[in-house]
């Protein structure tokens, strides 16, 4: 008798545990594939940084309150179009250029996720001379010829030799 209870229990343990795992299953194949919508679009704006796979471009700045709106765009150079210009490493910070995007969302029915990449890089024009965005080197060689322009003719209104030496 004891045998045939030992028996019952793990048979009903048995057929407990492989139903558990069944609806489990179920629950699985039942996950929802998620519905994707692509929209294309496009911004015009200044570099405002660049690496090897992605690219940020200013749309608008506010000179009084300093606030700016940016995006950051992630690319692939072998997927990616350049209009304009050559390649994608002749685009530098401070250019005016036309990002054509994809924005994809994903929507799983709880959430969403959105991915945002571009297609066309498009150049309009080179960095203007005051440019915010102007790489730190020629902004600082700049500044340095400024400066020494101004030292030039300062000794020269005095008189005096500047300590720099006469160029």
């Amino acid at each position: 008798m004891k045998k045939i209870l030992v028996f019952a229990a793990g048979f009903l343990l048995v057929m407990f545990v492989s139903g558990a795992g069944a609806q489990e299953a179920k629950k699985a194949s039942l996950k929802k594939e998620p519905v994707v919508n692509s929209l294309v679009k496009q911004v015009q704006g200044e570099v405002s940084n660049k690496t090897k796979r992605s690219i940020s471009v200013s749309i608008s700045r506010n000179e009084d309150t300093g606030e700016e709106t940016e995006m950051l765009f992630m690319i692939d150079v072998k997927n990616l179009k350049i209009e304009h210009k050559s390649s994608f490493d002749d685009i530098g910070l401070g250019d005016t250029v036309v990002v054509v995007y994809r924005e994809e969302t994903s929507d799983y029915g709880d959430r969403q996720a959105t991915k945002v990449k571009a297609d066309i890089i498009r150049f309009v024009k080179p960095a203007d001379v005051n440019s915010v965005y102007k790489p730190r080197a020629a902004a600082a060689a700049q500044t340095q010829d400024a400066a020494d322009s101004q030292d030039t003719t300062q000794a020269q209104d005095t008189g005096a030799l500047s300590l720099k030496g006469v160029k």
